[in-house]
């Protein structure tokens, strides 16, 4: 049986080889602050956007998060999100991960910049992000067939449940 190299049994390496796929979860989104949000700097159709997706009523067909990953072994992720609304796609991202030599470590660019780090037991993670004109913050925990990502920006926080799809 070959053996794995030391980078390939890195946290970062071990946490982004087991997203490799499809996933998909109905998008949940609170304002927890309205004023907050409308202090922060984001763009008024941002905000609205961000409003729509908090109030979007429960008798209508659900918006899903749909995202892909994929893993090169010499150190780049590529994850695309597509937010969609009866199949109709509503915003696109694409963002690309270049793994530090460090194991753990990540830089984030692209339609969200910023950095982060996987713990050691590469089931983890924590983000530092620049989206939509704001920063925010973003835990992940992993497990083999869902990845549950908690986001928080100003005046405004998200849980999605992200299921592996075949």
């Amino acid at each position: 049986m070959p053996q794995k190299s030391a980078r390939e049994e890195t946290p970062s390496h071990r946490y982004f080889r087991a997203c490799v796929g499809r996933w998909r979860s109905p998008v949940a989104l609170t304002i927890e602050d309205p004023g907050a949000l409308a202090a922060s700097g984001m763009s008024w159709l941002d905000r609205v956007s961000l409003r729509t997706l908090a109030g979007w009523p429960g008798w209508l067909p659900p918006i899903w998060m749909h995202t892909s990953v994929a893993f090169d072994p010499m150190g780049e992720v590529v994850h695309r999100t597509v937010i969609r609304c009866l199949g109709i796609p509503l915003r696109r991202t694409v963002e690309r991960f270049a793994l530090q030599p460090d194991g753990r470590r990540f830089v984030v660019s692209g339609d969200m910049s910023g950095e982060g780090e996987v713990e050691d037991d590469g089931a983890h993670a924590r983000y530092a992000l620049r989206w939509l004109g704001v920063d925010i913050r973003q835990e992940t925990t992993r497990e083999p067939d869902l990845v549950t990502v908690r986001q928080t920006g100003p005046g405004f926080s998200g849980t999605q449940r992200l299921v592996r799809q075949a």
